[in-house]
């Protein structure tokens, strides 16, 4: 049959859409995304209500059990934290809950891509600008880099952490 104008077709004859997470198009395939997704038993969450979660609401607890099921990141192998910190809202101080990836995490999310090949480094810097491999120097360095190895990539993709951006200079 001749195509129809776009205006014409009747979306009961439309062809089927793809399923977005199919495993042709997801970034991480079905049987992987399953297997990374063991549901917590109530054990394990009341631990985690208890010692890894001290002093969240029950909200920010389902919060990050949500978190933790969906992403199938374990926070008994230090995978995932939850943590309180304190942040100024509006001038005030006030305690917040974040949920934060540790690069075990991040290395386990790389893995079930099927592309991660490692790691180079860590190297560290100092004011001067130059990476070495081991830092002696008695005070911090100015930053420290990985280089992450990507299958699809000829050279490593660094990132690059500055110590001014994350030391904690205050109490507060």
């Amino acid at each position: 049959p001749a195509p129809k104008d776009a205006e014409q077709v009747d979306p009961h004859e439309m062809p089927p859409v793809e399923d977005p997470m199919s495993e042709s198009t997801a970034l991480v395939p079905k049987a992987e995304t399953a297997l990374a997704r063991p549901t917590l038993s109530a054990e394990q969450k009341e631990l985690i209500r208890s010692q890894i979660a001290r002093g969240c609401s029950e909200d920010e607890v389902q919060l990050f059990f949500g978190v933790c099921e969906r992403t199938g990141l374990d926070p008994f192998a230090r995978q995932i934290y939850c943590l309180r910190r304190r942040q100024k809202v509006d001038g005030q101080w006030v305690d917040t809950m974040l949920i934060q990836v540790s690069i075990d995490g991040f290395r386990l999310i790389a893995q079930r891509t099927g592309k991660y090949r490692g790691q180079v480094g860590p190297q560290w810097c100092g004011e001067d600008g130059v990476w070495r491999d081991v830092w002696l120097e008695d005070g911090p360095p100015a930053a420290a880099r990985i280089g992450v190895l990507h299958a699809d990539f000829a050279h490593p993709l660094f990132a690059v952490a500055r110590y001014a951006s994350y030391v904690q200079t205050t109490r507060d």
